[in-house]
């Protein structure tokens, strides 16, 4: 029995045949006879990547790498800089791609409100 030693990759099962064994099915992201081989796509950045992000494949599936600002899987979530509450001294904070922007009360000034 073929099947004995475990052939299948990544959760595969196994089937014994006449001429050997075959491995079904291949879980997405994985083919091969043995279902070890990292599926390739030449389109994944056009597909996935969101918010100027770069996507790349790995066996078994990909990683994105995301621009300052953004965040998620496919980069799909802007990150909201203002959540820390970064303006001091009352000053209201705006959030914008990868940076906010602090606007001052009367008297204060400095990046952060703080002067």
């Amino acid at each position: 029995d073929e099947c004995a030693s475990s052939p299948c990759k990544n959760g595969a099962s196994c089937n014994t045949t006449d001429d050997g064994y075959s491995c079904q099915p291949c879980p997405a992201g994985w083919q091969g006879k043995d279902c070890d081989e990292g599926v390739k796509s030449t389109n994944v950045n056009q597909a996935l990547a969101k918010n100027g992000g770069t996507c790349e494949n790995h066996p078994g599936g990909y990683s994105c790498s995301c621009d300052n600002g953004y965040t998620g899987k496919n980069c799909e979530q802007e990150i909201n800089e203002c959540a820390n509450n970064p303006c001091l001294n009352g000053g209201k904070c705006h959030d914008e791609a990868g940076r906010y922007v602090c606007e001052c009360p009367a008297g204060y000034e400095g990046t952060n409100c703080e002067n």
